[in-house]
C-alpha cells in the first residue's frame, strides 16, 4: 500500500513472514526516509536535536561527499557535510567537547586504489543552526581509514576513538598482503581540541580489515574490539593498569580461507541464543556470499559472560556453521532479538545483483539449525545497518522493546527505516 504524509510521499509496506520452524519470524513495515541519497553507505541512530526522539544519520559514499540527518518523526533531511568533505566512508557520534551535544568523527578522502595517501580523520561540530552544514576540524590522516568507533577501552568512563584502515600503507592488489593495516586509537585532548590527539597503535598484523565492532566481551567494565579481516575475527582486549597496560589479541574465527583475493571475514556481530549462549555472526569472506554462525568451543562451555580462552598456538577457534551461501557482495549485518523470543535473529544485507535483505532465525537452542526468509529484495542494495527501538508506546516512552533497524542502499541510493510490527501481532 502507498500512503502520503503532509510533506512527501512515503512508501509503506509490511513484510509478513510467518513460519520459521517452531518460531515465528519478525515482521516489518518499511518506511522510505530518502530515495535520492547517492551512494548510501553507513547509517547511525542518535538524538541529534536533543528532543528525546531518535534521529537517523546517513553517509553517502560519493566523490562529492554527503552526510545528512533525518529528524524524527517528519524525517526531513538536514545537511551535516555537503561539500566540505569528500569520499566519506564512515562516521561515529559522541559528545566530543563535553558540551551536551553530539559531534561526529568522520573518515573521508577514502581511495581504495591508493593506500599511501588520504584517509583524513576529522570531527564535525554543528554551527549556530541545524539547518547549516557542520564545521570540520582535522584530527589526523591514516591512509584508507575505513571504520571509526568510540569505545571506553580502559574503563575510565571516557571514550577513545578507534580507527581501522582497510589496508596497510602500500598494500596492493590482488592479495593486499605487502603491508598489514594499522589499528589505531586516538584520545580526546583534555583541554584544547585543536591540539594533536594522542595516537596509539593497537595492532599491525591484519590485512584487509573490513569490520570493527565494540563490545564488553568479558564483562570486565572495559570495551573490547572485534575485527573482521583476511585473517578472520579477532578480539582485542586492553589488560592491566597504567604502565602495565597491554593489548591482548585473540583469534576467535578464521573465516573462509578458501580464496586468495578474497578470504577471511567481512562483517561481524555478536548475538545470544535462548539460555544465554553466545554466538558470533559474520559475512564470509571479504564482501562475501556466506552468512556464518560461530559457536564457542566446547572447552568454553555456554556461559554468556565466560572470558575467552587464553591464547594458544594454534588458537582454539569457534565452531563454524554456514547458514547461507547465496549473498551477492554481502555488506551489512546485525543481530538482535527482533521477535522477543529470547534469542537473537540475524539480518544480513547485500549490495550485488539488485541488492536485498535476508533474516535468519534459530529453530533450536543449539545454534546449529537456522531458517532463512526474505525481508526485502531488489529495492535496496544494502550496505549498512543500525538497530534501535524507534517505537514509543503508552507503557514505555523509550520504545516497545521490539528492535527496529535502519538500512542504507548504495546502488539504489536510499535510506529505509524498518519498523518492527511483531509487538502488534494478535494473541493466539
Amino acid at each position: 500500500m502507498i500512503l502520503k504524509t503532509h510533506l512527501e510521499a512515503v512508501i509503506l509496506f509490511a513484510c509478513f513472514v510467518f513460519a520459521c520452524g517452531a518460531v515465528e519470524m519478525p515482521r516489518f513495515q518499511r518506511i522510505v526516509l530518502d530515495d535520492n541519497f547517492p551512494g548510501g553507505y553507513q547509517v547511525k541512530v542518535a538524538d541529534i536535536d536533543g528532543d528525546g526522539k531518535p534521529d537517523v544519520v546517513a553517509l553517502g559514499e560519493t566523490a562529492a561527499g554527503q552526510v545528512a540527518w533525518y529528524k524524527n518523526p517528519t524525517w526531513k533531511r538536514y545537511p551535516i557535510s555537503i561539500d566540505r568533505t569528500k569520499n566519506n566512508i564512515d562516521l561515529a557520534l559522541h559528545d566530543i567537547d563535553a558540551g551536551g551535544e553530539l559531534e561526529i568523527a568522520l573518515a573521508s578522502d577514502f581511495q581504495f586504489g591508493d593506500s599511501t595517501s588520504g584517509g583524513t580523520i576529522s570531527w564535525l561540530k554543528r554551527g549556530k543552526s541545524l539547518e547549516e552544514p557542520w564545521e570540520v576540524h582535522r584530527i589526523d590522516a591514516e591512509p584508507t581509514a575505513h571504520r571509526l568507533r568510540w569505545a571506553d577501552v580502559d574503563g575510565d568512563g571516557r571514550k577513545e576513538l578507534v580507527c581501522a584502515p582497510i589496508l596497510g600503507p602500500g598494500a596492493k592488489a590482488p592479495q593486499y598482503d605487502q603491508v598489514p593495516a594499522r589499528l589505531v586509537l586516538y584520545r580526546i585532548p583534555k583541554s584544547d581540541l585543536s591540539a594533536a590527539w594522542p595516537k596509539e597503535i593497537i595492532d599491525e598484523t591484519l590485512h584487509v580489515m573490513h569490520a570493527l565492532e565494540v563490545c564488553n566481551f568479558d564483562g570486565d567494565g572495559r570495551d573490547e574490539l572485534l575485527t573482521g579481516s583476511f585473517e578472520g575475527a579477532h578480539l582485542f582486549d586492553l589488560q592491566g593498569e597504567g604502565e602495565n597496560e597491554r593489548w591482548k589479541k585473540i583469534q576467535l574465527c578464521a573465516g573462509d580461507q578458501s580464496g586468495k583475493s578474497a578470504r577471511g571475514s567481512s562483517e561481524i556481530c555478536i548475538g545470544h541464543l535462548r539460555g544465554g549462549r553466545r554466538f558470533i555472526a559474520t559475512i564470509d569472506p571479504w564482501h562475501g556470499n556466506q552468512v556464518v554462525v560461530y559457536l564457542p568451543p566446547a572447552s568454553q562451555g555456554a556461559d554468556k559472560e565466560l572470558p575467552p580462552a587464553p591464547e594458544q598456538n594454534p588458537p582454539t577457534l569457534w565452531q563454524r556453521h554456514v547458514l547461507d551461501e547465496t549473498l551477492s557482495q554481502g555488506h551489512a549485518l546485525c543481530c538482535a532479538d527482533f521477535n522477543h523470543d529470547g534469542a537473537d535473529e540475524i539480518i544480513a544485507g547485500f549490495r550485488g545483483k539488485g541488492g536485498g535483505i535476508y533474516i535468519y532465525c534459530a529453530t533450536d537452542d543449539s545454534g546449529t539449525r537456522w531458517e532463512k526468509s526474505i525481508l526485502n529484495e531488489r529495492e535496496i542494495a544494502a550496505q549498512g545497518f543500525s538497530v534501535f527501538d524507534f517505537d514509543p508506546t503508552d507503557f514505555s516512552p523509550k520504545g516497545d522493546r521490539y528492535p527496529d533497524f535502519v538500512a542504507t542502499g548504495g546502488a539504489t541510493h536510499n535510506v529505509h527505516l524498518y519498523l518492527n510490527l511483531t509487538s502488534a501481532r494478535p494473541t493466539r
